[in-house]
């Protein structure tokens, strides 16, 4: 162990190295091999690639002072690191996150939620007023009249001395019936107040947000199939 924390994986190195380069087992050139991990190799910009890439170390097939050898196609181990085992931490090359880890980019959009608030759309005020108007009864109402007859009496009997040239007076009381007016309450009609809930719908629109992901490759290595 060397002690030094790599700037590709921010992990611990295992071994720096020096003119050695990396070749595919037909011969080709994969580039410089900058370190080397416990589970990888970084191999510096080269013939294939133009960023530093990652190999498992389980694909290196020959090892050399000068010159190591890979078995395999160099693209599967670059887009394999993460299942090989050489996946990336902090420090790492956009390269090697793009093509050897997995990396998940959230796309967010605004969507309208509408929430509804009570509010004081008004009031209904019902008063009493008091008014008059005139109303007329008519009422059966009784008086007693003086009937006052004269008869003539032919068979009278002879008056007595006491009871004849005397004066005398009679009083009769005549009564009649007096209407007296008297105002009473009563109800005759009845109103009752409440509230119904109705139910509207109603129409609301805003402009909202969305994110949309444009993929700009220089490679040509992406998949056309992009979810």
């Amino acid at each position: 162990m060397t002690g030094e924390t790599s700037e590709y994986t921010g992990r611990e190195i295992v071994e720096l190295v020096e003119g050695i380069d990396l070749y595919t087992a037909d011969g080709e050139k994969v580039g410089h091999i900058a370190e080397v991990s416990t589970d990888s190799i970084v191999v510096e910009e080269g013939d294939f690639f133009d960023r530093p890439m990652f190999i498992p170390r389980s694909a290196v097939q020959e090892t050399g002072d000068d010159r190591w050898t890979i078995e395999g196609d160099v693209h599967q181990f670059a887009t394999e690191q993460r299942t090989d085992g050489g996946a990336t931490d902090a420090g790492a090359s956009t390269y090697a996150e793009t093509n050897g880890d997995t990396q998940r980019i959230q796309v967010h959009e605004e969507e309208l939620q509408a929430s509804k608030t009570a509010r004081e759309a008004g009031e209904v005020v019902v008063t009493k007023d008091v008014v008059e108007e005139t109303e007329t009864v008519e009422v059966p109402v009784m008086r007693e009249e003086v009937r006052v007859e004269r008869r003539p009496v032919t068979d009278g009997d002879v008056a007595d001395e006491g009871d004849a040239f005397t004066g005398d007076t009679i009083r009769v009381p005549v009564m009649e019936e007096q209407v007296e007016v008297r105002k009473v309450p009563r109800a005759v009609e009845e109103i009752e107040i409440s509230k119904v809930r109705t139910q509207d719908t109603e129409r609301v629109e805003d402009t909202v947000r969305k994110e949309q992901v444009d993929i700009d490759d220089s490679t040509d290595r992406v998949p056309e199939n992009r979810s």
